[in-house]
């Protein structure tokens, strides 16, 4: 398992000083997103389910996964991680000001799991001597 990555070139405008600069960063190469239908496929192989009850299993686990973070409750995904909401709004000056029409949005917010974090700064990079075509 080996994650590429390709140069991007970004024009930065320094506003106080007026230079306009040309940096270079690392951008990960996308790839095609891995479907609830191809988890399911690789699910059966390794286990005794069948794909369509591992679908139907992922599909009710969406809905209640959906269900508790509506009810305010953190979802714990195992040594994946946890998903929580957060609430986006306008900073008052007194607290009796505070009221619901203040939120601006409520964020989803995925914190991975100490394992995760661990495995990811194991994952060997491959930098791209190229910029791959269809790269936003």
């Amino acid at each position: 398992m080996v994650l590429e990555y390709f140069v991007k070139s970004r024009i930065i405008n320094n506003f106080k000083t007026g230079e306009v600069e040309t940096k270079y960063f690392p951008k990960l190469l996308k790839k095609s997103p891995a479907t609830v239908e191809a988890l399911s496929r690789k699910i059966e192989i390794g286990s005794t389910l069948s794909r369509f009850e591992v679908q139907l299993a992922l599909d009710e686990w969406s809905d209640i996964g959906m269900d508790a973070l509506m009810q305010g409750q953190k979802v714990y995904l195992g040594n994946f991680g946890t998903l929580s909401l957060k609430l986006e709004a306008k900073a008052q000056d007194n607290p009796e000001d505070v009221c619901t029409k203040n939120i601006t949005r409520v964020k989803c917010t995925f914190y991975p799991s100490k394992e995760l974090t661990r495995r990811l700064q194991e994952i060997p990079l491959h930098k791209r001597s190229y910029m791959p075509k269809f790269q936003e």
